[in-house]
């Protein structure tokens, strides 16, 4: 009885195998809320998005609709190795054009190839900035158009499906973005609260005493600001690369840094932006940032910058050695000029998938001392990964002629590529970056196969009747070896 059910297993096994590899199933598209648009085998897009009249609404707090792509939800499929692939997102004004002027970004909005292998790991996001023109409203489409690669053994075949959804977009503008925040440091919303510029921040602070501008000191040299949306009620908002304007350049060098230094998109999980100074001179300049969200105008706070000159070099030297061991203790930077191979404008070096952290020693000239402040890792784009530090000098300290570590972690949770950009400030010197290429795969789940609990069911009863079969069989041959009874006549 074992061994027959033993063989049904693996009968069972390769029979679900066989029905995966023939069986014609689509795409499934969804919002990061879980809520499904479309989904296969042989789907239609669910009742709201599948019509002009009426269809899912886009308030005015919500400047991106965002979409996840994946392979079919079907438990059924799990473990199959099916292939598909889908070209690019065709995006159209069903109505109301000129309203709106819709830009399409994300990792799925060049098209995307399921490998099969994903296991549905792989969330390739779709987004659609709808760049408001005016008020007003708008219906927006997307059209995928998706074909199935379908191995049926001896020959391969293919299968192609058409999946077009509506959505509509209020555009309104009340003069500010409600919900939009900057904060400074600790704080969420001290630099700008509901899309208005907090009254020190204003940029016309600094040209009269009495409105008591901020003033960052010259033993401040990184100032860490944060973009977010005040709480999910208020949607997101998308916004541009933020603008920097120094008065003095003689005097002041500075670089944006930080996950939010190309743009993004504002949500209620702030991104960070990064200011790194580098004085050239002593005394004061102002400094400007602005932060254009589109439909709503840019955004500008402003402050007073406060330098003084390069300090004793004698005591600290200003130079620092990278590399990724101890004996290559200089080949990503060697007395704090970067390798060609790891320029920041063009970086060289890839990291593979395998890699799930990368090591950075640091040190300076032997027998000097050298501080350095807490590295700033940046991540373009930064939905590609996230990354934590650890290691003796995650957050900065004093280095020496012995090399001293951080270690990069890689937090993958889909196919990726990003470039990551490390900036190490030195108090007493020029700012030291370099770069590099990391690619990402999707996780996988490291168990057995799991059986559902139909599977289950099924394989049980299976076995029950094989053990009744086998005890039938048994009955029966011990029945015929009994010897015959003698007749008494």
């Amino acid at each position: 009885g074992f061994f027959f059910c033993s063989k049904m297993n693996s009968a069972y096994s390769w029979i679900v195998i066989g029905l995966l590899i023939t069986v014609v199933h689509a795409i499934h598209i969804s919002t990061p809320g879980y809520e499904v648009i479309y989904s296969g085998p042989g789907g239609v897009p669910t009742p709201g998005w599948d019509t002009l009249v009426d269809p899912v609404f886009y308030s005015n707090y919500l400047s991106v609709a965002q979409f996840l792509i994946t392979e079919t939800q079907e438990p059924a499929y799990y473990y199959s190795s099916i292939q598909e692939v889908f070209g690019p997102p065709i995006i159209e004004v069903e109505s109301g054009k000129g309203i709106v002027e819709p830009i399409v970004f994300g990792i799925a909005a060049d098209g995307y190839f399921f490998d099969g292998n994903s296991y549905w790991e792989e969330l390739p996001e779709l987004n659609v900035y709808f760049n408001c023109q005016k008020e007003g409203r708008a219906v927006v489409s997307v059209t995928i158009l998706s074909t199935l690669l379908i191995d049926e053994g001896s020959s391969q075949s293919s299968v192609n499906e058409t999946i077009t959804f509506y959505f509509e977009k209020e555009c309104y503008s009340p003069g500010h973005r409600n919900g939009f925040s900057v904060g400074y440091n600790d704080n969420t919303e001290n630099v700008i609260k509901h899309g208005v510029t907090q009254q020190r921040w204003v940029v016309e602070s600094y040209y009269y005493l009495d409105k008591n501008p901020i003033i960052v000191s010259e033993e401040e040299h990184i100032s860490y600001f944060h973009i977010s949306i005040a709480s999910p009620s208020y949607g997101n908002q998308f916004y541009y690369e933020p603008i920097l304007f120094v008065e003095d350049e003689d005097m002041l060098e500075v670089q944006l840094r930080g996950n939010a230094q190309n743009g993004g998109i504002a949500t209620s999980f702030p991104e960070s932006l990064a200011l790194v100074y580098d004085c050239l001179g002593e005394g004061e300049t102002e400094v400007t940032v602005g932060i254009p969200l589109g439909f709503f105008g840019t955004i500008q706070f402003g402050f007073t910058k406060v330098c003084t000159p390069i300090g004793n070099v004698s005591e600290m030297p200003g130079l620092l050695n990278i590399g990724t061991s101890r004996q290559d203790f200089s080949g990503v930077v060697e007395n704090s000029q970067t390798s060609l191979f790891w320029q920041v404008n063009r970086p060289e070096v890839e990291i593979p998938v395998e890699e799930i952290a990368t090591n950075f020693y640091v040190s300076t000239s032997s027998g000097k001392m050298q501080e350095i402040l807490k590295p700033i890792v940046t991540v373009n784009p930064p939905t590609a990964f996230t990354v934590t530090l650890s290691g003796n000098m995650r957050d900065g300290g004093v280095v020496s002629g012995s090399p001293q570590h951080f270690t990069v972690n890689y937090i993958c949770d889909r196919v990726s590529t990003g470039t990551v950009i490390i900036t190490i400030k030195m108090p007493n010197a020029k700012t030291v970056e370099y770069s590099y290429i990391k690619q990402c795969k999707a996780l996988k789940r490291h168990t057995d196969q799991v059986w559902t609990a139909n599977q289950l069911l099924f394989t049980f009863i299976l076995c029950m009747i094989a053990i009744v079969i086998s005890a039938y069989i048994l009955y029966r041959k011990k029945q015929s070896t009994k010897p015959a009874r003698k007749s008494r006549v």
